[in-house]
């Protein structure tokens, strides 16, 4: 310890005469005053764990010469317990959780540290999981984040601690505790909680999926709450916050004199060491980069340079395309900005679809679905548009663009025919179709969007354009349905029906050949399906792509030998 021995003596002494004839666990200087403690300008704040403590917690204060030592004095069980799973609000744990000075049990603090640390880095994780369901598995997160969120939650609780932190993180005290963290992110990943990415962390699939599992959810705010409560009402606040003035008062520099809600951002942005990879580069998740931003970033600064942003559609998101055009040389990019979807469109989509398929609504939402989805399919070896850069701040994506022909005017073509030789390439496209589509449900993953206009053929390759609806475990035969009954909706009263059947067993033919579900198919046939698209397609059209959809699962399920 570096404060003098004279304080040593007195806060030990203070401290047994609390205890009584009870063994002492640990005493350890904390809060503000761990900082300050050999100043003897302010009041010292001590933390003493007392076996067998009754009561169980108390707070004591001493009077010294110009000073007061205020002990904060708690049963063993109780302080384990606080550590272990915040029995009483972290109230005594926090003390712990970042700088102090060990008196007494030195041992027994780092011990407890890392166990608190540990908890706070799993609900920490959990909570990045529920807000970004798809996006968290592909973050790479540097361990500092873990303080500083935890540090930017405490100082919004109470803004007066931003003080403390400030200090902390100016006298170069982040190291030493971060050791902790260190220490606790090593335990977790042999508990296979979080797995190392060279320095970052990654989340495992393990806590991912046993998160998405849990059905009772405390939120965060109320977590928060618990914590003022619980300071308040065991009488820690009240002693404390002279402490705080005093800090504040005697110790800090004048420009710090402002007011405290706004000193909180002065803090570090945790989501500065969240990262997200893209094609130029790894960004991080605090990134607030429009349009133009983008584009300064990524054109050189000649004079010759032209740009161009047209809007190209979208009815419920803004796509723009940006032409870049420099000595001759073109390239274009595809942005597309993800609204909240609160429109009348999307009252009568969610109304079509009720108690068939669900879609995520929040603009945000549907944005880590296409960059969560799009990285995946791609590490599968999968061909998705890449993906250049992503702004959550601005909900925007930018992506390549692609040249290549919307299976749409695949489609027409099949349904204007007369032969079926003359649409032979266009039919083997749409058995392509079926097999990528198998090839993505066999990875567990659903589209979600799969009309023919969502889906581009570029040099022979499949590519499935829109992905804000696609999820893990979704909607199988969800894909198969939209995609045939949509297709169905470009053949009119004039439409030889046989082009229909064309274009339907080529598809399943393909899905099916690729070793797609045969129960995906079945349950496509469905009234569940069907009655969706019966308002845009015609009946006759719906009946014909349903029947063959039945006769070509039935065929398939006799000969891999099933009932």
């Amino acid at each position: 310890m570096q404060s003098n021995k004279d304080l040593t003596k007195k806060i030990l002494g203070f401290c047994r005469q609390i205890a009584g004839s009870n063994p002492i666990m640990g005493v350890c200087i904390c809060g503000f005053t761990a900082l300050e403690a050999s100043s003897k300008k302010v009041d010292v704040e001590v933390l003493v764990v007392i076996r067998d403590f009754q009561p169980r917690i108390m707070v004591y204060v001493k009077p010294l010469n110009r000073y007061n030592l205020i002990v904060s004095a708690v049963d063993q069980w109780v302080f384990e317990k606080d550590v272990e799973r915040a029995f009483i609000g972290e109230v005594v744990a926090e003390k712990i959780a970042f700088y102090y000075q060990p008196i007494m049990g030195e041992e027994y603090f780092e011990e407890h540290e890392i166990k608190v640390k540990k908890r706070i880095i799993c609900e920490l994780l959990e909570t990045l999981i529920l807000e970004f369901p798809e996006l968290s598995r592909e973050f790479l997160i540097e361990p500092k984040y873990f303080l500083y969120e935890t540090m930017m939650r405490r100082a919004k609780l109470f803004p007066p601690l931003t003080y403390s932190f400030l200090n902390m993180l100016q006298k170069g005290k982040t190291e030493a505790i971060m050791r902790g963290y260190k220490r606790a992110l090593e335990e977790l990943e042999e508990e296979e909680i979080i797995e190392f990415s060279g320095e970052y962390v990654q989340i495992s699939e393990k806590l991912i999926e046993k998160t998405r599992r849990k059905k009772i959810r405390i939120p965060a705010f109320f977590k928060n709450f618990q914590k003022a409560f619980f300071a308040y009402t065991l009488g820690i606040l009240p002693k404390t916050a002279n402490v705080f003035l005093q800090y504040r008062e005697k110790l800090l520099k004048p420009d710090w004199d402002k007011n405290e809600e706004e000193l909180v951002f002065r803090l570090e942005n945790p989501r500065k060491h969240i990262y997200v990879h893209t094609s130029l580069g790894m960004l991080p998740l605090s990134d607030r980069t429009g349009i133009e931003d983008f584009v300064k970033k990524i054109v050189s600064n000649k004079t010759g340079l032209h740009m161009e942003i047209k809007e190209i559609g979208g009815i419920l998101n803004d796509v723009y395309l940006i032409t870049l055009k420099e000595d001759g040389q073109e390239r274009k990019i595809v942005v597309k900005r993800f609204m909240d979807w609160q429109s009348f469109k999307w009252f009568s989509l969610a109304l079509w679809t009720l108690g068939t398929q669900s879609f995520a609504v929040h603009g945000r939402s549907r944005l880590e679905k296409e960059y969560a989805l799009n990285k995946f399919l791609q590490s599968k070896r999968i061909s998705v548009p890449r993906i250049l850069h992503v702004s959550l701040k601005e909900r925007l994506i930018f992506r390549e663009y692609v040249e290549g022909e919307k299976v749409t005017e695949v489609v027409r073509r099949i349904f204007k025919a007369k032969r079926k030789s003359e649409v032979a390439r266009e039919l083997e496209i749409i058995r392509k179709i079926g097999r990528k589509m198998a090839h993505i449900h066999e990875l567990g993953v659903s589209l979600g969007d799969t009309k023919p206009e969502n889906i581009l053929i570029s040099n022979g390759e499949v590519l499935f354009l829109d992905l804000e609806q696609a999820s893990r475990n979704g909607n199988q035969p969800w894909d198969i349905a939209e995609f045939l009954y949509y297709a169905g909706h470009c053949a009119s009263l004039t439409t030889n029906i046989r082009t229909v059947t064309w274009l339907t067993q080529a598809f399943i033919e393909g899905y099916l050949e690729a070793g797609g579900e045969l129960q995906n198919v079945e349950k496509a046939a469905s009234p569940l399906y069907t009655k969706v698209f019966s308002i845009f397609t015609l009946p006759h059209v719906i009946f014909k792509i349903s029947s063959l959809c039945k006769k070509l699962a039935k065929q398939e399920g006799k000969s891999r030998g099933e009932s």
